[in-house]
């Protein structure tokens, strides 16, 4: 879930609605007069903190794929001759 604390201190949100046959997924711009927005603005980062965190992800999965990938490789010999 990704909230995203825009320059002006609003927050972007996700929403999501559904009726008889149909479902959509969205955001919704919120200000501090809104009753959710205490509750959202612990979780909001900047975009730049996003990207900081999607960085960091990319590089701790980069870790676990080598080592699983490894070990997957040591226990299943991947022998073609």
């Amino acid at each position: 879930m990704t909230i995203l604390k825009l320059p002006d201190g609003l927050l972007r949100i996700p929403v999501a609605e559904s009726g008889d046959n149909w479902f959509a997924d969205g955001t919704e711009i919120i200000g501090t007069d809104d009753s959710r927005y205490p509750d959202y603005l612990p979780l909001a980062l900047t975009e730049d903190e996003h990207a900081a965190r999607d960085r960091e992800d990319a590089a701790r999965n980069a870790e676990l794929l080598t080592r699983w990938s490894a070990r997957y490789d040591a226990q299943h010999s991947r022998r073609t001759a």
